[in-house]
C-alpha cells in the first residue's frame, strides 16, 4: 500500500481523487488544519440548548425557541427527497449555504474515532 503525505503543494481535490488507502502522515502549515479548507456544521444538541435555558433562566434559549433562527439563517441543499420532517429542521432560503458533502468516504473512520474516544 502507497503512503501518501497530504502537504501543501497538494490540492483539495487531489486529496478526493486518490482511490486507495490514505495515510496522512503529517501536515504542518501556517494556520493548522484550517488550510485543508474543510467547514463542518453543527447546531449542537437540542439537550444543550434547554440546558443554557435552564441555567440562564432565559426560555429564549431553548432549542424550539433557537430552531427557528438555524432554519431562517439556512440554505439547505439536500440531494434526497424534501419531505415534511426535512422541512420541520431545516431551511431552504437562508444565506448559509449547508450540503452533505460528496465525498463521504473517511465518514466511517471519523465516527469511529470518535467512538473511540468518547
Amino acid at each position: 500500500m502507497e503512503k501518501v503525505i497530504f502537504s501543501m503543494k497538494s490540492s483539495v481535490d487531489d486529496f478526493f481523487k486518490i482511490q486507495r488507502t490514505l495515510y496522512l502522515l503529517y501536515f504542518s502549515a501556517l494556520g493548522g488544519s484550517s488550510n485543508l479548507n474543510f467547514m463542518a456544521f453543527a447546531r449542537g444538541n437540542p439537550k444543550d440548548y434547554e440546558n443554557w435555558a435552564n441555567i440562564t433562566d432565559e426560555p429564549l434559549w431553548k432549542y424550539d425557541n433557537v430552531l427557528k433562527y438555524f432554519k431562517k439563517s439556512e440554505h439547505y441543499d439536500f440531494r434526497g427527497r424534501w419531505d415534511d420532517q426535512m422541512n420541520q429542521y431545516h431551511g431552504k432560503d437562508g444565506p448559509l449555504n449547508i450540503a452533505t458533502p460528496s465525498y463521504t468516504g473517511m465518514a466511517k473512520y471519523f465516527v469511529q474515532a470518535g467512538r473511540e474516544v468518547s
